[in-house]
């Protein structure tokens, strides 16, 4: 009898690693949003040694990045690849993970092409966020918990085996959260599926005995690890260990935490409806083969795994529900949508497709008829939902580049690639398996192509990038920073959104923020300095004496007006200022928003403190030096004040 040859699918593997270096390092890069400049600058910290300085984003994403510092300068091109490298390792875990719950090798290779090339997993690695880590982690997690679970009522693993085992639990679920934040919902499922199966033996002291054993070890390998973040912290930066610490290393002060919402916990509907609606864009052709699966087809095990898969992606879009409904940016409306919170439901669907895959069986064609009149309509509707204004009209940019990177042909191409996706549904309906992985495929290439240039289209979205490139290529090679009160609302207090670009255009793209920083930033002098303002701030009249220093841009409202050596500035005196000396320090105080106004002292942003309608800034004499003077830049009216220290 001829032997059946095996398709190498670990090739895969390597065929992915180099689609991902083409796709990274064959188009140029425009590293441009916050999330990336934080993550940088908190690898930096760690690196370095120091107390990090923010808790906006957990570490571990960080830690990783922290490596890359080792190679100098080229740190940013290490950081891509490292993403690639990541993605590629973790992917050949789970492929060896996939086997405890795919026996047939054939279907294990399918389900690993699915995984590799989904929007949802080969996207995001040319951009410094969190998503490269944790969409495998989450699988890994995943994975590890459904294959190891049932070892808690065996009577064959040895208790040290079952406490290795849920110590290992507990720290794949603290690991995703801090990973991400959001993750922190799921810590109590992770717990519940994990000892569920103990329930039914409770009866049985053993089981009971080694069950509560389990459940420390759980709970110890996540407390050593949340208790070292919070620990290391406090000796780095000599902080006392306190409520409120704990708080900001968990994560409660930053976006839509609990801190800063007032404890609120209820999302608005319409943000999960559209939530429900994107995932389900890109996974229509996995949720139509899941649809296939009768519950009664399938045993207990296997229901009680799609339970608790399908609780991951309901307690995710609750999660990115609630942070849209109360985070401040959206305050006045349907502003910002961000998908890749629950892109992560695509893979999961594809481990449900993976587990249940064998139990499908033959159906009525008006079944078949039914499912795809279904997956078709909802296909149309989600897509009316999220782009066609169908029952509320949203910001025209709410899912633009990384908000909604993984559906850009939706957004780019409209109802043609909806159409396209819908006969792709069809046909993977009607055949077999394998022509799903290919429908699969020629969806997600298409997806995959449209974000070939999701940095420029995030820039063509965003006034400020795109004019910081039209200075650039004014002023040469020269560095330019910018510094923006475009976006004031977008943390409630001071914008200075600064990019600090080194060398040409495919170069590095730094994204500086005044709103993380917990000390001054520098300006530096050499530098071309900029201000960019709304021209609703701008008093016309004044402005028209100084235009000829202010370069305008056709394409967007925004201003830019140079202020290094020679300020172009008015000068006048603001009469909002009060100014009270000590011994050790000065302290300036201004009734103005905080959005509307900037301190320079030796040529750093000055932090301040918010209080009953005035800015206050403490500044040390120590710090000063022999420095005379301290500016006051004011936006509405492009005055300045310069103020005796």
């Amino acid at each position: 009898m001829r032997k059946q040859k095996r398709i190498p699918y670990e090739s895969c593997i390597i065929i992915y690693f180099f689609l991902q270096l083409i796709y990274v390092y064959a188009k140029g890069t425009c590293v441009s949003v916050s999330d990336e400049y934080t993550y940088k600058q908190i690898a930096m910290d760690i690196f370095q040694g120091e107390a990090v300085s923010s808790f906006h984003y957990p570490f571990v994403y960080p830690f990783i990045l922290s490596l890359s510092f080792y190679f100098g300068d080229a740190f940013y091109n290490v950081m891509l690849f490292e993403n690639i490298l990541l993605k590629t390792i973790l992917l050949a875990v789970i492929f060896k993970m996939l086997a405890s719950v795919v026996e047939n090798r054939e279907d294990r290779g399918l389900v690993l092409t699915l995984i590799a090339f989904s929007p949802s997993y080969f996207l995001y690695s040319d951009w410094i966020m969190a998503e490269n880590l944790f969409s495998p982690l989450l699988l890994i997690t995943i994975l590890y918990y459904i294959s190891r679970r049932n070892i808690m009522i065996s009577d064959t693993i040895a208790l040290k085996n079952k406490l290795s085992s849920s110590a290992i639990a507990g720290a794949l679920a603290v690991a995703l959260f801090e990973t991400k934040y959001l993750a922190i919902i799921l810590i109590p499922l992770w717990f519940a599926f994990w000892f569920s199966c103990s329930v039914p033996l409770l009866k049985n002291k053993k089981v009971i005995k080694e069950a509560l054993l389990c459940i420390i070890c759980w709970g110890i390998s996540i407390g050593l690890v949340l208790g070292g973040v919070v620990l290391t912290y406090c000796v780095k930066s000599g902080c006392k260990i306190d409520l409120e610490i704990v708080k900001l290393s968990l994560g409660f002060s930053s976006g839509s935490g609990p801190e800063n919402t007032g404890y609120k916990m209820l999302p608005q509907m319409k943000w999960i409806i559209c939530y429900t609606a994107y995932p389900f864009l890109q996974a229509g052709i996995i949720v139509g083969e899941n649809l296939k699966i009768r519950w009664k087809d399938i045993p207990k095990s296997i229901r009680e795994n799609i339970i608790f898969l399908r609780s991951i992606s309901l307690l995710l879009i609750f999660v990115a529900a609630r942070h849209s409904s109360l985070v401040d940016y959206n305050a006045d409306g349907m502003l910002k949508l961000l998908g890749r919170y629950v892109t992560y439901i695509v893979l999961i669907e594809i481990i449900i497709y993976a587990i249940t895959e064998k139990y499908k069986k033959e159906e009525k064609a008006i079944d078949r008829f039914f499912r795809i009149f279904m997956l078709v309509a909802c296909t149309v509707f989600c897509y009316a939902i999220l782009y066609g204004n169908f029952a509320w009209k949203p910001a025209e940019d709410w899912l633009a580049s990384l908000r909604g990177l993984e559906n850009l042909a939706f957004l780019k191409l409209g109802y043609i690639f909806v159409i396209v996706t819908c006969i792709l549904i069809v046909v993977s309906q009607v055949f077999g398996k394998k022509i799903t992985v290919i429908c699969w495929l020629l969806f997600a290439g298409v997806n995959v192509y449209c974000s070939l240039d999701a940095s420029e289209f995030y820039a063509d979205n965003h006034s400020y990038i795109k004019a910081t490139k039209e200075l650039i290529n004014e002023y040469g090679n020269e560095q330019v920073s910018v510094y923006s009160t475009d976006m004031e609302n977008y943390l409630g207090s001071l914008q200075s959104f600064g990019f600090l670009y080194r060398g040409n255009l495919d170069g590095e793209f730094w994204f500086l923020q005044s709103g993380f920083s917990q000390s001054p930033i520098s300006i530096n002098p050499e530098r071309v300095n900029f201000f960019t303002l709304k021209n609703s701030m701008i008093d016309k009249e004044k402005y028209d004496k100084i235009s000829d220093y202010v370069v305008k841009s056709d394409f967007s409202n925004v201003l830019y007006v140079r202020f290094d050596d020679n300020v172009f500035l008015l000068n006048r005196t603001n009469r909002n200022i009060e100014v009270t000396k000590t011994e050790n320090e000065i302290v300036i105080k201004c009734k103005e928003e905080p959005s509307n106004i900037v301190l320079l002292v030796n040529q750093m942003i000055m932090p301040y403190q918010y209080e009953d309608g005035a800015c206050v800034y403490h500044i040390e004499r120590d710090w000063i030096g022999d420095t005379s003077k301290a500016v006051l830049y004011r936006f509405s009216d492009l005055t300045l004040t310069h103020i005796e220290l």
